[in-house]
């Protein structure tokens, strides 16, 4: 396992690479603590109208509070927000304040 995540270059090369890709999950803090440039990576799949899903990462104790995929309760958000008015760290979401949260929507097919 790499101690470094992906770049957004990465992506880039692995998209390329594989053209049925329908999206992407980062991991960000990785297991080593390193932090991905989440923004980059969410402009290289916007760009190539890939969906990119959060998860929510609060760091201590840097386990993951949300997963891509399940619901935010209102304990979880509360458990998030009081953490970071106590000085908790976010690192993965799009905005670490956590005024906004992406979501991810279900597509007609």
């Amino acid at each position: 396992m790499p101690a470094h995540p992906p770049s957004a270059d990465d992506f880039d090369r692995a998209f390329d690479a594989r053209p049925d890709a329908r999206g992407a999950l980062v991991t960000s803090p990785t297991p080593y603590g390193a932090c991905a440039d989440l923004r980059a990576v969410a402009e290289v799949c916007h760009r190539r109208s890939l969906p990119l899903a959060e998860m929510i990462t609060p760091y201590p104790p840097g386990i993951p509070a949300v997963l891509p995929g399940e619901r935010l309760t209102e304990p979880v958000l509360r458990y998030l927000r009081t953490g970071l008015e106590a000085g908790m760290h976010l690192p993965d979401p799009w905005d670490p304040a956590l005024d906004t949260v992406r979501v991810v929507g279900a597509s007609a097919a």
